[in-house]
């Protein structure tokens, strides 16, 4: 009680110099706050980012696929229909997809770049990825019409607009490099680096006939409906 009765008297001897420590410590204490909250959004949004454009909630290999950091196109999962029905049949309320993932060349002109090359679904990609919604500009990928989406900063970067054609090259299943020539239909933007300036999504189909690979997939993925 003595304490408190002499750190009271003490604040009221210089009272703009207890004024001045409190502003100091309230504008420190809110700049804590404020960064704090910042780096979490950023966390979160990272986060999401995977979930929405990249990872899913589940993603199923074949085994051995992650064992090396260029895997083998033969290191497809097989009979992937009767995986996707497995992975239904389970809960009402997941969905599942099948992406078909390559390493690629970007060519346009006497430009080009390394780029990873993902085939999807256009009718079941979106029930758990958002990456066909985030266009914003062109169109999107709605049936097995050969063309392409890609990033808007992989766009930015070589100076690419709806309806150039590039060309994709990719090694497929036997080893043998596998050119295809696809118009840009559409330039999404997602907000993850990664997909805006490394990507370039074609059809499926096209995606499993550049590959030689008529019905095998790298991976599957799944997620709850309200994603």
């Amino acid at each position: 009680m003595i304490a408190l009765r002499l750190a009271l008297r003490n604040l009221k001897r210089n009272r703009r110099r207890t004024v001045l420590t409190a502003v100091a410590l309230a504008v420190g204490i809110m700049v804590l706050i404020t960064a704090r909250g910042f780096l979490d959004g950023i966390d979160r949004q990272s986060i999401d980012n995977l979930i929405d454009y990249d990872l899913a909630d589940i993603k199923a290999f074949h085994p051995g696929y992650l064992d090396d950091d260029f895997p083998d196109l033969k290191l497809a999962i097989h009979q992937v229909d009767s995986l996707l029905g497995v992975i239904r049949g389970t809960d009402a309320s997941v969905s599942a997809t099948a992406r078909l993932e390559m390493a690629g060349l970007l060519i346009s002109g006497i430009e080009e770049t390394f780029t990873r090359v993902i085939g999807v679904n256009p009718d079941t990609d979106p029930r758990v990825f958002k990456t066909l919604q985030a266009v914003v500009k062109g169109e999107t990928l709605a049936d097995d019409t050969p063309r392409a989406l890609i990033g808007d900063r992989l766009a930015s970067d070589l100076g690419l607009d709806i309806g150039d054609i590039i060309t994709v090259l990719v090694r497929s299943a036997p080893g043998a490099l596998n050119p295809r020539d696809l118009p840009i239909s559409g330039i999404i933007a997602t907000g993850h680096p990664k997909v805006d300036q490394s990507v370039v999504y074609i059809p499926l189909a096209v995606a499993r006939d550049m590959a030689l690979l008529p019905d095998c997939l790298l991976y599957t993925s799944d997620a709850a409906d309200e994603l």
